[in-house]
């Protein structure tokens, strides 16, 4: 679904579709987006532009300063999984930011393991995501 090459440069604005020009004229039915008719590049683009037009950012400032903190404090893998969990899961993110997180993670999740055939790695995701998320 993404390769690098896709995440290499930003499309000229000319060629950046905009949500709203995706998504069928009636909006009842978004599912019914043809995605494959769009370069990936447009379609990341997209996403990073929706993600970036948000009034906040999905993870507030206060929170993501906790989640540093916690990560560079926490010596066990499992156990800063499990504090960040916490964290994110806390009344300082609203629910719907948490919504769209959970939702946007598991996405992301799905194009990692798929980075033989996409190219997209684990960290190629996180610098091209990370400035639309914090």
């Amino acid at each position: 679904f993404l390769t690098q090459a896709s995440f290499s440069y930003s499309l000229p604005p000319s060629r950046t579709l905009f949500l709203p020009s995706i998504l069928p004229p009636s909006l009842s039915d978004p599912v019914s987006v043809d995605v494959d008719q769009y370069e990936v590049a447009v379609l990341s683009d997209t996403l990073r532009g929706f993600l970036q037009d948000l009034p906040s950012p999905i993870i507030p400032a206060v929170v993501y300063s906790e989640l540093v903190y916690t990560a560079q404090e926490t010596q066990s893998m499992e156990d800063c999984g499990e504090k960040l969990k916490r964290i994110l899961e806390s009344p300082s993110v609203p629910q719907a930011n948490h919504q769209l997180l959970v939702h946007l993670t598991r996405h992301l999740v799905k194009v990692a393991q798929s980075e033989a055939q996409n190219q997209a790695s684990p960290r190629l995701l996180g610098q091209v995501f990370s400035e639309a998320i914090f």
